[in-house]
């Protein structure tokens, strides 16, 4: 019988068979295991059969995911809400950097080979080690830029509004009345509730060639999530000699108010914005606690970043006066369906003369835009442009929401998207009547109806208008 003795695969140079067995480790080859682990940590672990480390490696991204999901629950609108907050975009900055180092050692564990004797072998799953990590680096960059874009709007958007002082006890106050004589509201609250109605003044300013500030869209937007109703009510940039909150009258248009306002604080306590805001909530006959301002000449930008809006014009524009550029002027569109992009969309809610123009015409067409810019806000490729939607909002949008409230806000909201809907201007010849031109300096100007407003303002917010008479009769 002969004696077989095995030789050492070690002592035997070259030998094909040992190499390949050397190859199919049990625990599987490292490049392949830190390709996983790039997927998913603890993927590689898993698959190199050590189950432990997997556990390990797995769960803490696994949480995160789970956690993204629930914040992401009612929208990704209302999660870029709540990282409008710098304490909540600071954290998720850091937890996109610790979930980015997380993942590199998992890819780099995965590949680890105590027993690997060959060289060639743990130079390759290196170098795909590191290429992966370059490729972490590079996906949670970017998930941190936009982190750092809302970190940076909220803290550029959010303009606290200044409050009217509380009347001290030797000033008399305006006696309340009926219709046509609104009593005062109250102050507004710097931090109101979210309630059953959500109302926001929506100012549009502008710059006169001269460089007079004006607010050329005023708008009063309110949801009603009781009614699901979307109301919105503008009031005419040529509307003058308001009466006001204190008692007094207002001399020239509602339209120069914020930028006269607005650097005197002896007269005007609440500043530009604050006294704008107490006046409509005056003439309105409703609180309205929150404003956001739009600056219309930085619109075009953001019309065009969201990759514009969609109308349907009932009537056509042909206005020959409207100038794009000094070597463009004229602006003309037909009645139906369009797609506007920024240049047009401007155009389209600053017209007001020629055909199908008139400043009634053109507060209607910018009730019409600003719902059709919500709705852009429903396009996923809104969310993936989101940095440069940031940068083109940061410069032109102000409001005094408070940031830890719009989340709240912008999950109600969701619901007006198919609300019904009200669009009134407050003009001619139900609410408003020119005043004749002698009385004002030649000027185009009109008076509110106030006896028409206050009917208005009781049909749409009932009890809750400072025109109602429980309102008037509980002061």
């Amino acid at each position: 019988m002969q004696n077989h003795q095995l030789a050492d695969p070690a002592t035997v140079p070259n030998d094909p068979l040992a190499d390949s067995a050397t190859a199919r480790t049990p625990d599987g080859t490292p490049g392949r295991a830190a390709l996983l682990s790039f997927v998913w940590p603890g993927l590689g672990q898993l698959y190199r059969r050590r189950t432990v480390s997997a556990l390990i490696f797995a769960i803490p991204p696994l949480l995160a995911v789970v956690a993204l999901a629930f914040a992401a629950g009612d929208g990704w609108q209302v999660l870029a809400a709540r990282l409008l907050l710098p304490q909540v975009a600071l954290t998720a900055m850091a937890l996109i950097a610790l979930l980015a180092v997380w993942r590199i050692l998992s890819i780099f564990d995965a590949r680890r080979t105590p027993h690997d004797e060959q060289k060639a072998s743990n130079r390759r799953s290196m170098l795909i080690a590191v290429v992966l990590s370059a490729l972490v680096v590079a996906c949670h960059g970017y998930a941190g830029y936009f982190a750092f874009a809302l970190f940076h709007a909220g803290g550029e958007i959010h303009e606290p509004v200044g409050t009217l002082p509380s009347p001290s006890p030797d000033t008399p106050a305006p006696s309340p009345g009926g219709p046509g004589q609104p009593s005062p509201p109250p102050t507004p609250a710097p931090t109101p509730a979210v309630d059953g109605l959500i109302n926001v003044l929506v100012v549009g300013t502008d710059r006169e060639q001269g460089g007079a500030l004006n607010t050329d869209t005023l708008i009063v937007a309110s949801y009603d999530q009781r009614l699901n109703r979307v109301v919105m009510i503008s009031l005419p940039r040529d509307t003058a000699r308001v009466p006001m909150y204190d008692g007094r009258i207002w001399p020239g248009k509602i339209n120069s108010l914020l930028a006269r306002t607005d650097n005197r604080p002896d007269d005007y306590p609440a500043g530009g914005m604050g006294t704008l805001l107490a006046e409509m909530e005056f003439l309105i006959g409703v609180d309205i606690p929150y404003y956001i301002s739009i600056d219309i000449p930085g619109f075009r930008r953001l019309i065009d970043v969201v990759g514009g809006v969609d109308v349907v014009l009932d009537r056509p524009i042909h206005d020959p006066t409207y100038q794009f550029t000094p070597d463009r002027r004229g602006f003309d569109l037909e009645a139906g369906e369009h797609h506007l992009d920024g240049a047009t969309a401007e155009a389209y809610v600053r017209s007001r003369h020629g055909v199908g123009g008139s400043d009634f015409a053109r507060a209607r067409r910018q009730q019409q835009v600003l719902l059709a810019l919500r709705d852009r806000f429903d396009d996923p490729q809104v969310l993936f442009n989101l940095p440069n939607v940031l940068d083109a909002v940061t410069p032109v949008v102000r409001t005094n929401v408070p940031l830890d409230q719009l989340p709240d806000i912008l999950e109600v909201l969701q619901g007006s998207r198919d609300a019904e809907q009200r669009n009134i201007v407050l003009g001619p010849r139900r609410f408003a009547e020119r005043i004749p031109p002698a009385e004002i300096n030649g000027l185009y100007a009109l008076r509110l109806k106030l006896d028409e407003v206050a009917a208005l303002s009781i049909e749409l917010f009932g009890d809750e208008s400072h025109y109602a008479p429980s309102a008037a009769g509980g002061q």
